[in-house]
């Protein structure tokens, strides 16, 4: 028997890229965003102006 659960921070916990990672000059390349707008990002994967879901969180 396999039982799926949902495991992931609160809807309103703020999200986003480990600084160290995606920064250019000392400054963030990505946005935070809260949970719930990663989640309905994902699950709408939707191209606007042209830009990728990856290029739309970009600052």
């Amino acid at each position: 028997m396999s039982i799926a659960v949902g495991n992931g921070p609160s809807r309103e916990a703020v999200v986003g890229p480990a600084a160290l990672l995606v920064q250019k000059d000392g400054r963030p390349l990505y946005r935070s965003m809260k949970y719930v707008e990663y989640v309905e990002t994902q699950l709408t994967k939707t191209i606007v102006d042209g830009k990728s879901l990856l290029e739309q969180q970009m600052i």
